[in-house]
């Protein structure tokens, strides 16, 4: 298994052409340019997603399923590893 990064410039060789690339599709642009029709699958309106949102909301729903994955993992017994700090599989 990779050893996780200690710092945040670990992470950077991986994440910079990631991050290039949505630069580069936002072409600077304002915010006020870039309304995006987001569909949702909830009992709720879609809107207009600004370039900020549009950036957080894969962040977040990763977040997310991470949380869920962890949950589903202690139900069948198995370890799970620190996320934010230590579990109660740690000592």
């Amino acid at each position: 298994m990779m050893p996780l990064p200690r710092a945040r410039g670990g992470t950077d060789g991986s994440c910079g052409p990631a991050r290039d690339d949505f630069v580069a599709l936002g072409g600077g642009m304002p915010d006020e340019k870039w309304p995006v029709e987001m569909c949702v699958s909830a009992p709720t309106t879609p809107g207009d997603v600004r370039r900020n949102g549009f950036a957080w909301f894969p962040l977040h729903d990763g977040i997310h399923r991470r949380g869920q994955f962890s949950m589903y993992l202690r139900m069948v017994g198995m370890e799970v590893r620190s996320t934010y700090g230590p579990t109660l599989d740690e000592p």
